[in-house]
């Protein structure tokens, strides 16, 4: 059914000039007129479609020339001329009648500032040095003439070629076209061609067409597309599919499928270049794009709906399991012949071009995967690039035995030099199309789109609100395009799919797209990872379990690659890696698929999901690296350890410990090996836990023996009687304990620190000979506990200590120490380590020693005698 299309633009005009000059020897042009009738007729279906005017002048004058491209200013596209001429003038009429002429010289120069220009026909005798001239001023195509021709073959070819370019054709594929109607009704005898009334012997094909060196993509250039009515004299899009319209005409960042093809737009322009190259003479098609520049969806719902009509159509993504040759094998229905029998794959492509009586083309998507996913474990692996060219090589080598068809292989951008080059390295026949982001009027046609179609309109009833500050279309546009960067195509489907919700939110009747809308939406954010986050933040409300476990953000990340790309998971693989989780984990995939984060497999791996779109990879890679959630956590930790695990040093602490085992349910079932580390793991941990509980028993029978206070080890213990002097060194204060002979300083750090920073602070000490001293040390157990005791003493704690550590803020200031040492180091570290490898810490707030929890105490030095003991 055919789309409807009100967006009006100046439409590209072509002007036909022809006149019959008056000279002496001339000849009298008989088909001058039916050269002008057939090219009339030619244009008129393009005409009343909208692509083009088209302006006349049937007795030229030179002031007609200029009039008319001044009235037209730049809107002229082709220039076609039909009458006498030679080398150096067009041979024209005067007002009279009489004879006149446009010099080359000056015809050059007007027609070269005609910005418009896109091709100059000058379809007369010996206008080759025209055509040169043109060429070298600017002007992108000219079709001229090498020798007298006859006006009779002139026509037919003029008629041909403007037939060519009214059905939609490129002016390449129209002149082609125009040239082999040529041939195949006046053979290769040139003669034939050429003007009667001359002599010359002519020696190749007398017109021939010259393009401008850098302006080669004039050959592109199409009238529907110059238009804005890309689509014109495509094939429709079949009536099934407006009759089977979604429910959802946004889609999210779900790929467009052939299904959705009656509401995928914005890709006009594309779609109709694509359909050339099919129609074209390349028998393989390299379409490559940026990252979610949506190649996937332009071939499956953009291009493959267009060709249902005429051609027999396979389309297959690659087979992480089969390859490249393997998948076209699948698609081919092949799968009887290996990689050695290349003639079953060209075999195969005839006969089903045979059965069908229509051209067969294979596309080929996501072939980059043969990089990003190699194969493991197959016969091609490192080579599947390689083999499957060579396969390509043995159905597409020879022009007269190739398939009608085309194959299009689709591929990101990142591994086209790869491919290409393996491309000409085998003399592979190929086309290659480069998709581009969106531009401004694809992103206005994505917006409008459903309500341009009677269809669409008729099923949704969307309407777009006008605003004051214009049309709403080209303001997302314009703000799409500040970042240029981003990838545009899932972008807007996110910003049209949200806008739609809401617009139904608020009238499922009749659902408008307003300014005051879109501004609230984009207020709220649209970026990717602003996406994710709301994303997540749905899945919170509808499981709070999965999202803070980080249950959720696992499973995503499974359906990423190592390169940030989006990757592809089986149900089965699934249910193996989370049966742990079979509880919530099909819910799971249906809500992540519902909130346009997961989508199905292609159509031919059922029991599939995927990533909804290669942009969302990136993000959640790196949220999955940042987060903080149990699952992550603990699958950080076991990535850490398992890399150097086996190297006697690699097990899990206590904490490391605690961090798995509560992140269990958070991520993927454990491995053999991951289960091997973390039973080791348990078993070290009650080892230590053996030793502790031994040195600890000992710790208890010596600070009884020496009669040491410990408020619970030894609550009867009566400590030692001190004899404390303070003094003062090289301006440092210190206490001298006589009895002991032990000297310590006064203070100690002024932060609570670790046990690796105390050990620092004593190397900074001994670097400075601190108060005279370069023997600083941390104390043992023994000596640090000597200075407990029994009794508490009223001291007031310092205002930072009580700042830093709000649990003393409202307590009383009282210390098991004396008070000639300061009062800021509550807790102090010895070097007494035990064989669980915890360091001691002696407390002089609660009046005990421990080394189960001790994470940050202060650093007491001592120095001058050590005692020996624990």
């Amino acid at each position: 059914m055919p789309q409807i299309n009100d967006h009006q633009t100046n439409k590209p005009v072509i002007f036909l000039a022809f006149a019959q000059d008056r000279v002496a020897d001339g000849a009298y042009l008989r088909n001058l007129p039916i050269e002008l009738d057939g090219i009339r007729k030619a244009l008129q279906k393009a005409k009343q479609a909208g692509l083009c005017e088209i302006v006349e002048r049937s007795n030229t004058t030179v002031e007609n020339i200029l009039d008319v491209f001044q009235e037209y200013q730049d809107r002229i596209a082709i220039f076609h001329y039909g009458g006498h001429a030679d080398s150096f003038e067009l041979l024209l009429e005067s007002l009279a009648g009489a004879h006149a002429a446009a010099h080359r010289e000056g015809l050059v120069s007007f027609l070269a500032r005609q910005l418009g220009l896109k091709l100059v026909f000058l379809n007369g005798c010996s206008t080759q040095q025209h055509a040169l001239d043109l060429k070298e001023a600017g002007i992108p195509a000219v079709i001229g003439t090498s020798k007298t021709i006859g006006d009779a073959v002139a026509a037919d070819l003029a008629v041909r070629f403007y037939k060519g370019l009214a059905a939609g054709h490129t002016i390449e594929r129209a002149w082609a076209e125009a040239v082999d109607q040529v041939k195949i009704e006046k053979g290769t005898d040139w003669r034939a061609l050429h003007w009667q009334g001359k002599t010359e012997t002519p020696d190749r094909f007398p017109w021939e067409i010259s393009y401008r060196e850098g302006a080669e993509k004039v050959k592109d250039w199409n009238l529907p597309e110059a238009a804005e009515n890309p689509l014109f004299g495509l094939p429709e899009i079949p009536p099934e599919y407006f009759r089977k319209l979604p429910e959802q005409p946004f889609i999210g960042l779900e790929y467009f499928r052939q299904q959705h093809a009656a509401i995928f737009f914005g890709r006009g322009t594309e779609i109709r270049k694509l359909y050339n190259y099919v129609i074209g003479i390349h028998p393989i098609i390299l379409f490559y794009g940026e990252s979610g520049v949506g190649k996937s969806s332009l071939l499956d719902a953009g291009l493959l709906p267009r060709l249902e009509h005429g051609y027999t159509v396979q389309y297959a993504r690659r087979d992480p399991a089969r390859g490249l040759t393997g998948t076209l094998q699948q698609a081919l229905q092949a799968d009887g012949a290996t990689t050695e029998e290349r003639a079953a794959l060209l075999e195969t492509w005839l006969n089903i071009e045979a059965k069908t009586n229509r051209p067969l083309i294979v596309i080929l998507d996501q072939a980059e995967e043969t990089f990003t996913q190699p194969l493991k474990n197959h016969t091609e692996s490192g080579r599947e690039l390689e083999i499957f060219l060579a396969a390509l090589k043995g159905v597409f080598d020879q022009p007269g035995q190739r398939p009608r068809g085309k194959l299009i292989l689709s591929y990101r951008k990142e591994y086209h030099p790869e491919i290409r080059d393996a491309f000409q390295k085998l003399s592979l026949p190929y086309a290659g199309m480069f998709l581009r982001q969106h531009e401004r009027k694809g992103n206005i046609e994505a917006v409008e789109g459903l309500t341009r179609s009677a269809h669409t309109r008729e099923k949704y009833h969307l309407e777009i609100a006008e605003c004051e500050r214009g049309d709403l279309a080209e303001i997302i546009a314009s703000d799409l395009l500040v970042d240029q960067k981003s990838a545009l195509a899932p972008v807007l489907q996110m910003i049209l799919t949200k806008l739609w919700v809401a617009a139904v939110q608020e009238d499922s009747h009749a659902p408008r797209f307003t300014l005051p809308l879109y501004q609230q939406l984009k207020s709220a954010g649209i970026a990717m990872d602003e996406f994710l986050q709301q994303q997540m933040a749905q899945l919170w409300q509808w499981n709070e379990e999965v999202v803070a476990s980080g249950l959720a953000l696992d499973l995503l990340h499974a359906h990423t690659t190592s390169l940030g790309t989006a990757g592809t998971c089986s149900l089965t693989e699934l249910q193996q890696s989370y049966s742990h989780r079979q509880d919530v984990l099909e819910a799971l995939l249906v809500k992540c698929k519902g909130l346009y984060l997961l989508t199905d497999g292609q159509e031919k791996q059922n029991g599939f999901t995927r990533l909804a779109h290669d942009i969302l990879a990136p993000v959640i890679r790196k949220k999955y690296l940042t987060s903080t959630k149990p699952g992550q956590r603990a699958a950080r930790v076991l990535s850490s350890k398992l890399s150097i695990y086996g190297a006697g040093t690699a097990l899990l602490d206590d904490a490391d410990l605690k961090t798995v085992e509560d992140g269990r349910s958070g991520m993927q079932q454990l491995t053999a090996k991951e289960e091997s580390l973390i039973a080791r793991s348990r078993e070290e941990q009650a080892s230590r836990e053996r030793q502790f509980m031994y040195f600890n028993d000992r710790v208890t029978d010596r600070l009884k023996k020496l009669g040491y206070y410990d408020k619970y080890k030894n609550p009867d213990g009566k400590g030692i009687k001190h004899q404390y002097e303070t003094v003062k060194r090289y301006g440092e204060k210190l206490v001298v304990d006589h009895a002991t002979g032990l000297t310590w300083q006064r203070s100690g750090s002024e932060n609570a620190m670790n046990h690796a920073d105390a050990e620092s602070y004593i190397l900074d000490l001994n670097s400075r000979n601190f108060a005279g001293h370069n023997d600083w040390r941390l104390p043992t157990l023994e000596e640090a506990m000597a200075l407990m005791e029994p009794m508490v003493r009223m001291r007031m704690i310092p205002k930072v200590i009580r700042y830093f550590f709000a649990f003393f803020s409202h307590l009383p200031g009282v210390l098991y120490i004396d008070s000639v040492f300061n009062s800021g180091q509550l807790w102090i570290w010895t070097s007494s380590t035990p064989p669980a490898g915890l360091a001691w810490a002696v407390d002089f707030y609660n009046g005990y020693c421990s080394n189960d929890d001790a994470d940050y105490s202060f650093a007491r030095a001592v120095c001058s005698g050590q005692s020996s003991g624990i």
